[in-house]
């Protein structure tokens, strides 16, 4: 039981370091690697966006959530309390 214990710590220490150290990497550069983001900055910002614009945010999402009659019952509900 305590070596399963043991294991189970240590396994969580090795992965938030490992983690951790991966998450920083993507943003800054460390003895020559790492720093995609940094690197990358602009094209990385106009994918998201043009990804977000895609598959989330565009015409049809939006019509559906305008015609969503839970959408429509909040609307009337905050012009009310207005």
């Amino acid at each position: 039981m305590n070596e399963l214990l043991i294991n189970a710590v240590l396994g969580g220490i090795t992965g938030y370091i490992t983690n951790n150290f991966a998450i920083k990497m993507l943003f800054k550069e460390y003895m020559g690697f790492g720093g995609v983001i940094e690197k990358e900055y602009k094209s990385f910002i106009e994918n998201i966006s043009k990804l977000i614009e895609r598959d989330l945010i565009n015409d049809e999402t939006l019509k559906d959530e305008i015609n969503n009659d839970n959408f429509k019952n909040s609307i009337r509900e905050v012009i009310k309390d207005i």
